[in-house]
């Protein structure tokens, strides 16, 4: 279903980031995700969640960030979730690893944007297939349907990403590496 056109937009943001370290001191439990529970995230304390409200440009004060630990990359999915109520989302790479050369230049995670929008979550369920979370219908088959891409994030720690949440996206697909991040949501 395609509702509209992206709002996404790759930013410098203004952080100090030996304030930022300061606030990764100072994070909430972890809250393990997924199948394999190997991927985490931890909310920032309520200094860390004004120092960075600070930082933003847009919605100063309505962000809700947390610190996400990613070893399994997750793909194809949607963030239309409760709570995400200004429907922008927001990631800043802060570190991965392996950081290793290709022949095509350096290996770096990134975030993956496509041309196709949904007001209702959705999340890769493997076999090339994309569900619904609130009823498993099939919402697209990626091999069928195989949208456009419509943005790629190149992850680099000097730049963050603005994005729409009802917007599919995925996450660069690694092996036997992780990637840590801020994701933040408006609420």
């Amino acid at each position: 279903m395609k509702l509209n056109s992206g709002k996404n937009r790759i930013i410098c943001p203004v952080i100090d980031f030996d304030i930022l370290d300061m606030c990764l001191d100072h994070l909430e439990e972890k809250r393990f995700l997924g199948k394999e529970q190997k991927n985490y995230v931890q909310r920032f304390d309520e200094n860390g969640q004004k120092y960075l409200n600070s930082c933003m440009d847009v919605f100063k004060g309505r962000w809700e960030f947390e610190f996400f630990h990613s070893e399994v990359p997750v793909l194809y999915h949607t963030d239309s979730i409760k709570g995400n109520d200004g429907d922008l989302g927001f990631i800043l790479p802060l570190d991965w690893s392996p950081q290793v050369e290709t022949a095509v230049g350096p290996a770096v995670p990134g975030t993956i944007m496509y041309k196709w929008w949904s007001d209702r979550r959705v999340m890769y369920t493997g076999n090339g297939e994309v569900r619904y979370t609130d009823d498993n219908e099939i919402a697209l088959t990626i091999e069928k349907d195989s949208p456009e891409v419509d943005l790629v994030f190149d992850w680099r720690k000097d730049n963050a990403l603005i994005f729409d949440c009802k917007q599919l996206h995925s996450a660069r697909r690694f092996e036997n590496g992780w990637k840590e991040f801020v994701v933040g949501f408006v609420t």
